[in-house]
C-alpha cells in the first residue's frame, strides 16, 4: 500500500485534482464578480435583491436601493483610455464600498453605475444620508 502512495501518476492525480478544484473556484467568483472592479455584477446584485426580498417577505423591514452613475466616464474614456477608465471605476467601487456597513451589498452595474443594497435601514431618511455621504 505504501508504495502506491508513493507512485509517480498518484502525485500527478493529485496535483490535477487541487488545480481542478482552483479553478473552478475561480470560474465562480468570475461569475459572481465584475472582473475591473471585483464588486458583484449586476446579475448578481438582482440575485441579492431577490434573497433580500424573499426574506421581507417573512420579516418585514425597511430596505433601500441606491444607485450611482459615474459624470464624466465616457469622457475620461475618450480622453485618457480605457485603463484609465477602469481605474476611476475601480476607485469609485473602493470608496463607496468604503462608505457602507459590511452587510450592504455595492456592485457594478456596467461602465458607468453602480448600486448599494442597504438591506436594513431604519427609515427612509437613513437611505438619504448614505446616498449624500
Amino acid at each position: 500500500m505504501r508504495a502506491e502512495l508513493a507512485s509517480p501518476t498518484l502525485a500527478l492525480r493529485l496535483r490535477g485534482a487541487i488545480e481542478r478544484k482552483r479553478d473552478e473556484r475561480e470560474a465562480r467568483k468570475a461569475y459572481a464578480t465584475d472582473l475591473e472592479t471585483g464588486l458583484p455584477h449586476q446579475q448578481q446584485f438582482i440575485e441579492h435583491v431577490s434573497q433580500l426580498l424573499a426574506l421581507r417577505e417573512r420579516e418585514p423591514a425597511p430596505m433601500a436601493v441606491l444607485a450611482l452613475r459615474i459624470e464624466g466616464y465616457a469622457t475620461t474614456e475618450a480622453r485618457l483610455g480605457r485603463d484609465a477608465a477602469n481605474a476611476l471605476r475601480r476607485k469609485v467601487g473602493v470608496r463607496v464600498r468604503a462608505g457602507v456597513r459590511a452587510s450592504d451589498v455595492v456592485a457594478s452595474l456596467g461602465d458607468e453605475g453602480f448600486a448599494v443594497l442597504l438591506g436594513s435601514i431604519l427609515s427612509p431618511d437613513d437611505a438619504g444620508r448614505v446616498a449624500s455621504s
